[in-house]
């Protein structure tokens, strides 16, 4: 798994995304694929330490995903990395249903329209990579939210309509899980 933050300061300061996947990320996947390995890229949208947040570099600059500029250059950047890379599976967005509890609405819908837009310009061009998001398998469970209560993933299902695979992002012992052995046997299969 290459895990990729979205370059935002580099491709707003009119860096190609196809120059910065070329010459940044090429070769470090040539290496991978040539050990004969599955290239699997993740892309993460928001601020991956705080998923309330977007990218601090970002925020610094005074922008937000909910720009429709920004948007563009998400879908560009996809389009690269795809293009480019040609990644046996691409993430489109990382822990969508923590996004969608932690962060502000609008936010959420953004990665929504971005995620999917990109996903539709993919398949428009052809492309056989197979495409995913990844849930927080603690928040499914309610352990971040404190309640506990299973709340599953449906509504990603729904805002995610392509997914050929998802991925599961997990830290059980933020879930109250701190022996290993009490975590439930349907904890990632449900």
């Amino acid at each position: 798994l290459i895990q990729l933050e979205i370059p935002y300061t580099v491709l707003l300061d009119d860096t190609a995304a196809a120059t910065e996947v070329r010459v940044v990320r090429l070769p470090l996947v040539n290496y991978y694929r040539g050990q004969g390995h599955k290239i699997v890229v993740a892309l993460d949208v928001t601020d991956g330490l705080n998923r309330a947040a977007e990218d601090p570099e970002l925020v610094a600059l005074g922008r937000s995903i909910t720009d429709t500029a920004v948007q563009r250059l998400y879908r560009e950047y996809v389009a690269a990395v795809d293009s480019i890379l040609t990644p046996d599976y691409l993430s489109l967005a990382a822990e969508t249903n923590l996004i969608r509890l932690a962060a502000p609405d609008s936010v959420y819908q953004a990665v929504v329209t971005m995620v999917n837009a990109a996903h539709a310009e993919r398949s428009a061009a052809g492309s056989a990579t197979r495409f995913m998001v990844s849930v927080q398998v603690e928040t499914a469970w309610g352990g971040l939210q404190g309640s506990g209560v299973y709340e599953g993933i449906a509504q990603d299902r729904v805002d995610f309509p392509f997914l050929d695979a998802l991925g599961l992002s997990s830290y059980p012992y933020l879930g109250g899980f701190a022996d290993p052995d009490s975590i439930p046997l349907n904890y990632y299969s449900r």
